[in-house]
């Protein structure tokens, strides 16, 4: 049997995953599997083994192309031939059976090779299919890959997303694709590039003489009967990318049920993706200048507008866009090099091994990351050394993106016609109208524009075949114009929304006209030396926004401007004919799209975090509420909302709500007056707040006197009032829930914006005064208790899809792995290492994991129905929302590897008592309740310490986060403790109360090293985590080591980095001990109150007024009063504690108690209990822990409050210990466990 392994590709920067599979039964009827199967080709593993026997078989006809990055750099002129072409080789092989067919080899110059790369697409007259020799899961040996086919770019969002990753990120449509698809072909040997041959060297060109399909009959390299020029490969892309599209076109529009492909489907296919080649650039093509004569050069049409696409697309009376004759932009020779040496435009090679020293004729340049492209396959991001090896040439004049054949052919092809119930219906997704106005908008900018880009947001999830023939086949277009209308941007005359608006409503008479003008003003910029430089200038820009990606691969791929600093901003067109700085929006958007593009977890489509919340402001209803303190008057005041901003309202409720038009009279003075949202009395309230502005405002200038019940006094300063307002610097008040609500703010903001209108009487006159807000967007942790069936089962499949927490082989696994082998225990990063943990978690899954209560009071109390572990983790199934049954993920995870703990089954275990149910009748299960008590109590001991660890320096001990506690021995004089060590410290308590939670679920969650992979622990730690915040929220100013990195994390939790040595990208202690809403989440009340009320109230910081009047404003804390020292109390206390690789349990005695039955309730002298959660094997078995640092080797202290025992052991003087292996549930001998460090209690009073 031939084996060859499939690639799974990850969203990390770990290995890809492959699987042998038998090439014997692999895509039959694809022609490149065909031909590896015969001979045993299965062993060919480099360009010339394959190339050497296809060429000998006349069966199939083979043309080879060459293309290298630096070709227009001439070896001669550069010392020791160091420097690199990146000269690849590309097949297209044809079977003579089926001309129909083709597949595509690429592989380096050097044919030999044994590491050289060799890739394969395969178009098997459906979809391609891509191959590649690779090292095989990261290691040895190199052997071939099948990775997918065309249909694999677009599983966005699917549980195995392959999209954007492998050759997807290269082929990002599917189609076997080139970089340049017309002449001049400036990188590829053709008649327009006839010194390709200089810019490799000779001992390269040496080696080439040897093969023989490479020469011609006189040994002349790269050249002979199957090596051909460019210009003739330029037809069989077209045609392939054509044909692709086709295929794909019938996919995803076409009822499968119809051969003929003339039924529409019901609900389309990939639609977001569809529309993507109308609003985004998915991918590019480079064009060139590609004719001159003795004074000019000409510049492409598509560096100017969408030539690819509109040279094409014609509407039903066959009227085009464009005018029937497009003029040539011709540019001065002189003044275009003038420009290039203005902007010191050159060639550059990325530095590496075996290049020289810096030299006056090879500078070195030193730029910034992202000047090539990121993501697994490519990886150059990171690089910023280059040297310039052709100053102040591009190469070939004119270099520029253009629009792609991809985006160009996507659009062709959704918009043609078929055939459906027999009428006749567009199979457009959008009418010509709306493709018109979408291709008008921003038209000056062809590629890379964000006024398109960011219309994405309003596309609907899904759109449906219509049942009337009239207008565009399905209902996406209404959907799509409907949302953009309703948009708070489309009153801003400037904005994308408004102008697609009045394209769509209102579109010109003649667009013909509209870029005959455009054209004419080009032209004569062009004769000038300021249009040819910022034409050049144009070019850089959109050059800067490609860079990052991964198709970037090399540094003598384009041209860079030197003179432009490396993070420069950029520039577009305008429909005058001018340039402009890119706005905020814009730069914005490219930050959350393209700016993300490189790494491991990259999307075609921007998501609609990054870009419908968080860069486009969306209406205030959609905002994620603050937690503010509920009263009595919430419904009140959510009641009145409504009326507090203009809003009239249709008496139909099915008609949509005007748009906002406040006045002064009746909305705005009021706010401030008699704010809505204030308990109480508003009007006194607001009264106060007139008062106070009136009498700390200065006299003079008048200007400056702010009265905010004066309309024009309010206009003047509306600016810094919004600001502050905003900002919650205004109102000074104690009570929180006086600051003003979103709602108000945004009337505010659109009263300014509509002219400050004082009556309804007076005109709407827009102006932007006040930009609109950019929040990112929080996520809302709710107790898992109080999610609604929808999030619940949202919750459930994201786990079960995402995650995959039901495989062997998934995320899941990885993440189990990531705490078994990198979490950080005993010692001050604890907490916040799991923080990271959460927040990587919610990247995955784009959802907050919701927290479960342990420390809700009645979890103590066996007649409670949140006594126990909750259904939710019990249920046998839960219906996706596809309608069909699936195991419930919370229940049936994969344990690490597929073996449990006990080695009883692949999913996780947990105590039977507990899975069983509820059972007040069974005494195993009362215990196990009654032991949450013990538990509330130490979580409210490590409330109760004013400090959250020891310091740093604490001992004179440098460079590690202090632990917990200082080490305890029985026999110190408690008269020489500092006060600090009396009083005991917040997480160390908190971990002893956490470590016996993790023992009470067991036995998986009772191990750290299989404890991660039961999806109990994301819940869990989401409630200590919620416990955590309380405390450093209630209890500001606690001494930190800031700086500490919670290595792998990196970006606040968000991504990974397991091997970058750069300590200083980690995200550190300091990065996490930051409020929840500054990560990016919030907590929602529990579903059933704390054992003691301890949330967070914003009223412990408050903000003061200084006594100078108002200018400035004091962020202070609430004090800690001052304990005085009492008795001393009993405590029990282990030293010597550190890390074990075994999980147990220690229950801990009044010593001669009459019962060592540990439960709270029932037996009078149990004192506690402490699980030493073992860290297991890591993910190196026997061999032992892979992270050692993990652990923190310095040993603790761990501390029993023994206060309620006082009397009891005054008596006793000593304690009893019960200590149970929780691997096995078997008591540990008192010999055995004596002689292990941290295991013994003693009795300390203190």
């Amino acid at each position: 049997m031939a084996s060859i392994w499939e690639r799974h590709f990850t969203r990390d920067s770990g290995s890809d995953k492959d699987t042998e599979i038998d090439l014997d039964t692999l895509l039959k009827g694809d022609p490149f599997a065909d031909w590896l199967r015969g001979k045993n080709r299965v062993s060919y593993k480099i360009f010339n083994d394959v190339l050497s026997d296809l060429t000998k078989d006349t069966q199939y006809s083979v043309k080879i192309f060459a293309v290298g990055d630096g070709s227009y750099v001439d070896q001669s002129t550069i010392p020791e031939g160091w420097f690199g072409p990146h000269v690849r080789l590309l097949a297209v092989v044809t079977p003579s059976k089926n001309t129909k067919l083709k597949f595509f080899v690429v592989g380096p110059l050097n044919v030999t090779n044994p590491e050289g790369f060799l890739q394969v697409a395969s178009w098997n007259g459906n979809a391609f299919h891509f191959f590649g020799v690779e090292n095989i899961n990261g290691g040895d040996p190199r052997g071939w890959t099948y990775q997918g086919s065309s249909y694999d770019a677009f599983t966005d969002g699917q549980s195995y997303d392959a999209s954007y990753l492998g050759p997807f990120n290269g082929h990002v449509n599917g189609a076997a694709i080139m970089k340049e698809i017309h002449q001049p072909w400036y990188h590829w040997l053709s008649s327009a590039n006839p010194n390709f041959i200089t810019c490799i060297s000779p001992k390269a060109l040496e080696e080439v003489q040897n093969i023989p399909y490479l020469i011609g009959s006189d040994k002349s390299p790269l050249a002979g009967k199957y090596v051909d020029s460019a210009d003739n490969l330029e037809p069989v892309i077209e045609e392939a990318v054509i044909d692709w599209y086709q295929s794909r076109v019938n996919y995803d529009f076409c009822d499968p049920a119809d051969a003929s492909h003339q039924t529409p489907r019901s609900q389309p296919c990939n639609v977001h993706r569809w529309m993507a080649h109308l609003l985004l650039t998915t991918t590019v093509n480079f064009a060139a200048s590609n004719n001159s004569d003795a004074t000019t050069y000409t510049v492409p049409n598509d560096h100017f507008y969408n030539a690819e696409l509109l040279a094409e697309f014609s509407f039903k009376n066959k009227k085009k866009l464009l005018p029937d004759s497009t003029p040539q932009f011709k540019a001065n020779m002189d003044l275009y090099e003038k420009a290039i040496q203005n902007l010191h435009v050159s060639l550059l090679q990325e530095v590496s091994d075996g290049i020289p020293a810096e030299t006056p004729q090879f500078p070195y340049h030193k730029l910034c990351e992202g000047t090539l492209g990121g993501g697994k396959q490519t990886d150059s991001y990171n690089i910023t050394c280059f040297v310039e090896t052709l100053a102040n040439s591009e190469g070939v004049p004119f270099v520029c993106l253009q629009t792609s054949l991809e985006d160009a052919q996507g659009v062709l092809a959704m918009q043609r016609k078929l055939q459906s119930n027999g009428k006749k219906y567009p199979q457009g997704l959008l009418s010509e109208t709306a493709v018109q106005a979408i291709l008008m908008l921003d038209f000056s900018n062809p590629v890379y524009s964000w006024r398109r880009g960011v219309l994405m947001q309003y596309l609907p999830q899904t759109t449906t075949l219509k049942q009337s023939a009239p207008g565009p086949l399905y209902d996406l277009e209404q959907q799509f114009v409907d949302a953009v209308r309703k948009s708070s941007h489309v009153t801003d005359a400037s904005s994308p929304e408004y102008q697609f608006v009045q394209l769509y409503d209102n579109p010109p008479d003649d667009f013909q006209k509209i870029f005959l003008n455009y054209f004419s003003k080009i032209t004569k910029r062009l004769k000038t030396p300021d249009g040819v430089y910022d034409y050049l200038m144009l070019a850089e820009s959109r050059r800067r926004i490609y860079r990052p990606l991964p198709l970037d691969e090399f540094g003598a791929q384009l041209p860079y401007a030197l003179n432009l600093a490396p993070k420069w901003n950029g520039v577009e067109m305008t429909p005058d004919g001018t340039i402009t700085v890119i706005p905020q929006r814009g730069l914005d958007f490219f930050a959350c799209w393209t700016g993300t593009l490189h790494g491991y977890d990259p999307h075609i489509l921007p998501s609609e975090d990054s870009l419908a919340r968080s860069i486009m402001p969306r209406p205030t209803a959609s905002r994620c509420p603050v937690m503010m303190r509920e009263s009595g008057n919430a419904a009140k005041r959510a009641g009145q909302a409504g009326r507090q901003i203009g809003v009239s309202r249709q008496t139909d409720e099915s008609q949509a709500v005007n748009e906002p038009s406040p006045t002064w009279d009746n909305d705005i003075a009021s706010l401030f007056s008699k704010p809505y949202w204030v308990d109480g009395d508003p009007s006194a309230v607001g009264s106060s707040w007139i008062e106070a502005m009136r009498y700390w405002s200065p006299p003079e200038p008048k200007e400056l006197y702010l009265d905010l019940a004066d309309r024009s006094s309010v206009q003047y300063n509306i600016v810094t009032i919004y600001q502050h307002l905003r900002s919650r610097s205004m109102p000074v008040t104690d009570d929180p829930s006086q600051y003003w609500p979103e709602e108000a703010l945004e009337t505010l903001r659109i009263w300014a914006n509509q002219g400050f209108r004082e009556s309804a009487d007076e005109p709407i006159q827009l102006k932007t005064i006040i930009r609109p807000p950019v929040d990112p967007p929080l996520r809302l942790r709710k107790d898992i208790l109080s999610l609604t069936a929808d999030e619940l089962r949202t919750y459930r499949e994201k786990l079960d899809t995402v995650l995959q927490v039901g495989s062997s082989s998934s995320k899941w696994q990885e993440l189990g792995l990531l705490h078994a082998e990198w979490c950080l225990h005993y010692q001050q990063a604890t907490f916040f290492w799991h923080r990271a943990y959460l927040a990587y978690v919610e990247s995955l899954i784009d959802f907050p994991i919701p927290y479960w209560n342990g420390f809700a009071a009645d979890t103590s109390d066996i007649s409670s129905p949140h006594a126990g572990l909750p259904s939710i983790f019990l249920e046998e199934s839960y219906v996706n929302s596809a309608g069909k049954p699936r195991p419930n993920p919370l229940r049936y995870a994969y344990a690490y590897n597929g073996k449990n703990k006990s080695g009883c089954g692949p999913y996780v275990e947990r105590y039977a008592v507990l899975t069983q149910g509820p059972n007040p009748q069974d005494p195993q299960w009362v215990e196990k309740v009654h032991l949450f008590r013990t538990y509330h109590d130490q979580i409210v001991e490590a409330f109760n310490q004013p400090k959250y660890s020891v310091p740093q320096d604490f001992e004179g001990v440098m460079g590690l986060p202090w632990a917990n506690l200082p080490a305890f021995t029985d026999h110190q004089d408690p008269s020489k403790y500092p006060n600090e060590v009396k009083q005991m410290y917040f997480d160390g308590n908190f971990e002893l109360a956490h470590d016996n939670y993790h023992g009470w679920v067991g036995p998986d969650m009772a191990d750290n090293t299989y404890t991660a992979f039961d999806p109990i622990f994301l819940s869990y730690h989401a409630n200590m985590d919620r416990i955590l915040e309380m405390y450093l929220r209630k209890k500001p100013g606690q001494q930190l080591t800031s700086g500490f990195p919670l290595q792998p994390f990196i970006s606040n939790g968000r991504d990974l980095a397991y091997s970058d040595p750069r300590v200083y990208v980690y995200a550190t202690i300091g990065d996490l001990a930051k409020p929840s809403q500054a990560l990016g989440y919030l907590y929602a009340p529990p579903a059933s109150p704390d054992y003691i009320d301890i949330q967070t109230s914003l009223a412990s910081i408050r903000n003061r007024m200084a006594p100078s009047g108002g200018s400035s404003v004091l962020l202070g804390k609430v004090q800690e009063a001052q304990q005085p020292i009492t008795q001393p109390k009993p405590k029990v206390i282990f030293t010597d504690v550190s890390c074990t690789k075994e999980s147990f349990q220690i229950d801990v005695f009044v010593g001669g108690a009459a019962s060592l039955d540990p439960n709270p309730v029932k037996n009078p002298a149990f004192i506690g209990r402490m699980t030493r959660l073992g860290m297991g094997p890591g993910g190196g078995g026997a061999e032992g822990l892979r992270n050692l640092q993990r652990c923190r080797k310095a040993p603790v202290a761990r501390i029993l409050d023994a206060a309620p025992f006082e009397m009891m052991l005054c008596e006793a003087r000593a304690v009893q210990q019960v200590v149970t292996h929780l691997g096995t549930r078997e008591v540990v001998d008192e010999s055995e466990w004596k002689k292990w460090p941290g295991f013994e209690g003693k009795v300390v009073w203190l």
